[in-house]
């Protein structure tokens, strides 16, 4: 613009001398000749005037460039009037007017203009003065730039680049600049955005440093233009964002972390953002609710909480924003298909920096197995709990220490008292007679150390709630935990307050004696000292066809057979005076009958013992009664241990085992099994006991040739050879691990889940086809149940662990190639440089960069660029040996560990590498060429860690590419 107004200011001039001349030349007549040498000198001058005033026009002075005008215009006149005669007149006045006020102009614009330039200077010194403070005072680090050269910094880049002024001052920037760079354009594309900026073009990026130490930061840089003198330089602005990378950097895998805890958890996550009111579900979350990840993000809360809950689910988060926390507490939820379930759910409030809430954080548990596990504990619970109450006897159970832990109905029928005024008492202090107190402790004591013998049995009064003392036959029975330990007395008692006033009446009278043996359900019958039958009475005739008149004077032995042995035995302690009662049993009609007897000394009218009273009483209901419920106690106490073990998640290596072992514990007459577990719908055996697992593992069935194949029930099979449709070859290597001859009866359990069999549960006796009844047949049911849940775990855990072991493949290996990553040569660097120091071994690090990978990017596009990197990959890992790992440590750039491997082992890996990166590659109908350059440092010489030896490799593969060479070694530190 203002070399514009410059150029008009000299033609409004020209064109007022142009009008000058001709005026003169029209109006003036011409001379006759003409003086050469003036008009020479006088043209000379008026050239000379008239470029000084082209120049004058740049000064903004008004004064000086009308002065110096009138001058150029009085030796335009002068130069005319060689040409012309003037008069003398126009001489005379003209003439030394222009002259007088244009000297007149131009001193006074001179004066004007030094002024001028006297204010400029100081506003110029004031201004450098000004910028130096802030140059040296700035906060960033401040290049000065001439070309590519420093040529001046402030102190701010002499702390930051960790240099002297002096040794920075001269440096060329991209000496300063390492070969990775964010944006991937080497160390020379600084040099690039240094031409924009001379274009006038302001640059703003990132770029990566190297400092005079050798380490390197990261950098926002700002570039602009400024001249000083007409003389270009470039000003740069470095900002050290090292530490704010390392923050993001940190930030992201914190993120990457939660993210992936968030995506892979195995419970589910519902994020509520306070602020927008929305959701954010994981996939754990969108699945247990049937939706996928991208319809549940839609989901609005009332969608997800049954209606009659809302209310409650509101008051919920207003009680966490204003406590800050909660309890974990259950609730029900609905899916997509309107069916609901029950969750577990703990709330927690995410907060910002300042403390205001902005999440609601929810980790939901489904408890649907753990409620269907408290159903199945609970029906056992109430099963064994229908057993002991029904039971037409007393029951009890007490602890080590005296204390009642439970009574049965009968038992408080007796005692007139109710159960919760029982449970929790001492059984002696308080229902037993002051008077026999410390004597039945001792029978007590007796039993809790194991002293007690199967048959015995004790007699004691207790006392009713009103005070009445009731006499009770009592058997017992210990209770032990799963070492062996005795934890407490089960004890089954019976009522004969009635019987003992009738074995006291006994004696009075004979033949009341008889009247009341007949009436009562009892057998009776006397014993001489000789252990012959001296009578029978009661029911002897109706129950087992005997007629007391044909036995009298048979022994014992005749009447009882083999149990009469015991009889006699325990006789003659009686006959000792003793009272003795004990159980014993006999088969009668292909029956087992049990008994229980209590002997008496019978004497004459001189009290001498003249033989044995016996009453003996069927007590094969009450055995049949006791032995279920233990069966049912100790089956439940085993199921309690398996479901506990599998909802803590407390799993071995192969869970199976245990867990039939157990259940063979559990089940009463399982003597061996086998578990064979379905997978592609093909059986393998996984766990057996009793049996060779090496011989049987690698057998396989189809569901035909199993023991009633696909069926969903359980089974009692007692010819095991017709029940597997298998061939000879087969049946022969089954037999020999399972030994079928020996196999009374197997129990086959079915174990579904989702409605699909997944395994078959074989539990086997050896001793006879009839002991699997209808109450093992039960506990089974309940035990496939179990087993089911049990499958439905070991899946979770087998998603979970698969997940993970994903996770933990893609942090340490390059997406791309399937190499592994920086991370992951890190990690293992430190191992092989901790074994190279310890064993003083050779370590050798090799840096590779592929020579024009760019240009077949530009060329070709990144999707061929890609396929590429692959196949380089691919034959990068077929050069190398099984412990040598290489890694993608850039876009082109690879890293080589080669654990004891010297410089000449090295150079022979590069050669070999050379020799199968120069074959052609064939993509997409292309051929495609590649070099590369290598750099070799070497443990310990070029350096002691891992980063010193890539930093030593980099700039050794930087020389080699530099000089065209494929490969450089670097020089010792």
């Amino acid at each position: 613009m203002q070399k514009r107004r410059k150029w008009k200011k000299y033609l409004i001039w020209c064109t007022i001398a142009a009008a000058i001349i001709v005026a003169w030349l029209f109006i003036f007549p011409q001379r006759d000749f003409l003086n050469i040498p003036n008009v020479l000198s006088r043209s000379f001058l008026l050239a000379a005037f008239v470029i000084a005033f082209y120049y004058i026009m740049s000064i903004d002075n008004l004064w000086l460039i009308i002065g110096w005008g009138l001058f150029t215009y009085r030796m335009l006149l002068g130069l005319l009037e060689e040409f012309v005669r003037t008069p003398s007149i126009v001489s005379g006045y003209l003439y030394p007017f222009l002259s007088i006020v244009g000297i007149v102009f131009v001193i006074w614009g001179l004066s004007l203009f030094l002024k001028k330039k006297a204010v400029k200077e100081k506003e110029q010194r004031l201004l450098e003065k000004k910028f130096k403070t802030l140059f040296e005072s700035s906060n960033d680090a401040i290049l000065i730039v001439k070309l590519n050269k420093i040529v001046d910094c402030n102190p701010k880049a002499i702390q930051l680049f960790k240099c002297d002024r002096k040794l920075l001052s001269g440096k060329a920037l991209d000496a300063l600049s390492p070969p990775e760079q964010p944006d991937s354009s080497g160390q020379h594309g600084i040099l690039k955005k240094l031409y924009l900026a001379y274009q006038g073009k302001p640059q703003s990026f990132e770029w990566c440093f190297l400092r005079c130490d050798g380490s390197t930061f990261d950098a926002e840089i700002s570039m602009n233009e400024f001249s000083v003198d007409k003389e270009a330089f470039i000003q740069i602005t470095v900002k050290d964002v090292s530490e704010r990378k390392n923050v993001k950097k940190k930030l992201l895998e914190e993120r990457h972390k939660y993210k992936a805890l968030f995506d892979n958890k195995n419970d589910a996550v519902i994020i509520k953002d306070i602020r927008t009111e929305k959701l954010e579900f994981n996939a754990r979350a969108a699945e247990m609710l049937g939706y996928n990840l991208d319809d549940a993000q839609n989901l609005e809360i009332d969608k997800i909480i049954p209606h009659d809950e809302l209310e409650d689910a509101q008051k919920k988060l207003e009680l966490l924003m204003e406590k800050g926390h909660l309890p974990i507490y259950e609730r029900t939820l609905i899916k997509r298909d309107g069916s609901k379930i029950p969750v577990e759910i703990n709330l927690s409030l995410v907060k910002d920096n300042e403390g205001e809430p902005i999440y609601i954080q929810s980790v939901i548990r489904d408890i649907s197995q753990r409620k269907k596990a408290l159903e199945l504990i609970k029906a056992e619970r109430d099963k064994a709990k229908k057993y002991f109450d029904i039971a037409r006897v007393i029951m009890v159970i007490i602890d080590t220490r005296g204390y009642v832990l439970d009574i049965n109905r009968k038992g408080c029928s007796v005692l007139e008292c109710a159960r919760e005024e029982i449970i929790g008492k001492n059984w002696f202090d308080n229902f037993i007679p002051e008077r026999i107190r410390d004597h039945v402790r001792e029978i007590f004591s007796s039993i809790i150390s194991g002293d007690l013998e199967p048959y015995e049995c004790f007699e004691n009064p207790i006392l009713t709630r009103k005070g009445k003392e009731k006499l009770i036959s009592w058997h017992n029975t210990y209770l032990k935990d799963d070492e062996g330990k005795i934890t407490g007395v089960l004890s089954s008692g019976e009522d004969i307050t009635a019987r003992r006033k009738f074995e006291e009446k006994l004696f009075e009278n004979e033949e009341k004696f008889r009247a009341l043996v007949s009436s009562m359900e009892d057998f009776v019958f006397t014993l001489d000292r000789d252990f012959k039958v001296t009578g029978l009475y009661g029911r002897w005739i109706d129950e087992f066809g005997i007629k007391p008149s044909e036995c009298i004077g048979k022994t014992a032995l005749e009447l009882f057979g083999k149990s009469g042995i015991s009889h006699i035995e325990i006789s003659k302690r009686v006959l000792k005076s003793e009272t003795k009662k004990y159980e014993w049993s006999m088969v009668q009609n292909g029956k087992q009958l049990h008994f229980q007897t209590k002997l008496h000394p019978l004497c004459n009218s001189s009290g001498d013992i003249i033989g044995v009273v016996g009453i003996t009483r069927d007590i094969t209901r009450l055995k049949k009664d006791r032995d279920l419920l233990e069966k049912w106690v100790n089956f439940h106490n085993h199921l309690l241990e398996i479901l506990a073990k599998i909802l803590q998640g407390d799993f071995i290596e192969n869970p199976f085992d245990d867990l039939l072992q157990r259940c063979i514990r559990a089940i009463p007459g399982a003597q061996a099994g086998s578990i064979l577990l379905k997978e592609n719908g093909i059986y393998t055996y996984v766990a057996t006991v009793g049996y060779d697992l090496e011989k049987l593992k690698h057998l396989r069935f189809k569901p035909n040739e199993l023991i009633r194949p696909e069926t969903d029930e359980v089974i009692v099979i007692k010819d095991i050879k017709q029940a597997y449709n298998l061939d000879k070859e087969l049946l022969n290597v089954l037999q020999k691990g399972v030994k079928l001859d020996k196999i009374k009866a197997t129990l086959s359990i079915p174990v579904i889940v989702n409605k699909e069999i997944k395994a078959l549960f074989n539990l086997d006796t050896f001793e006879s086809p009839e002991i699997f009844d209808s109450t093992i047949v039960e506990m089974a049911e309940i035990m496939s149940k179990t087993l089911g849940f049990l499958l439905e775990r070991l899946e979770s855990e087998k998603r979970l662990k698969e997940q993970q072991k994903k996770l933990a493949f893609i942090s340490t290996h390059d997406a791309l190639t399937g190499l592994p990553n920086r991370r992951f040569l890190f990690e293992h660097a430190s191992q092989q440089l901790a074994l190279a120091k310890r064993y003083n071994n050779p370590l050798s690090v090799l840096y590779m960069d592929l020579n024009g990978f760019k240009k077949v990017n530009d060329i070709f596009g990144h999707e061929i660029g890609d396929i590429l990197l692959k196949q380089v990959a691919d034959r990068i890992k077929a050069s190398l040996r099984e412990s040598d790992v290489v890694a993608r440590v850039g876009g082109d750039e690879f890293v080589f560990l080669l654990p004891d491997t010297d410089t000449a082992g090295a150079i022979e890996t590069v050669k070999k590498l050379l020799m199968n990166l120069e074959k052609t590659f064939e993509i997409s109908n292309k051929t495609l060429k590649i070099s590369a350059s290598f750099g070799i440092s070497i443990f310990p010489t070029n350096g002691n860690d891992l980063k010193e030896l890539l930093r030593r490799g980099d700039e050794a593969m930087y020389l080699a590419k530099k000089n065209h060479e494929p490969f450089y070694i670097s020089v010792k530190k």
